[in-house]
């Protein structure tokens, strides 16, 4: 069963802002980028517990995390019932695990 997909607002922020980005480095290459988190996503609705586990202190739920191929992000999600969230996407190298916050917003 493939799951729905939603993201948190400051995830898709953070695509959006990313997208901007890549856009402005070379033309086109932004539209790469969503290509590709596109895909990831799709791939991860299909069989999300095939990414690695990030470590969460103080919550509960089992969250992955989903590396591009091409660009320095990953895809941070955690599954609830049949929905996939989305809660960050989030650059490989910069304020590692300032997401966190999210798991309890």
């Amino acid at each position: 069963m493939t799951l729905q997909v939603r993201f948190v607002p400051a995830a898709l922020d953070e695509l959006h802002a990313a997208d901007d980005w890549y856009e402005q480095q070379a033309p086109g290459v932004g539209a790469e980028f969503v290509a590709e988190v596109w895909q990831v996503i799709e791939r991860t609705a299909e069989w999300p517990a095939l990414a690695p586990r990030v470590a969460v202190p103080g919550t509960s739920s089992e969250v992955r995390r989903a590396a591009l191929r091409r660009f320095p992000y990953g895809l941070v999600y955690l599954v609830r019932g049949d929905v996939l969230w989305v809660v960050a996407v989030a650059h490989s190298r910069r304020r590692p695990g300032y997401w966190r916050q999210r798991m309890n917003g």
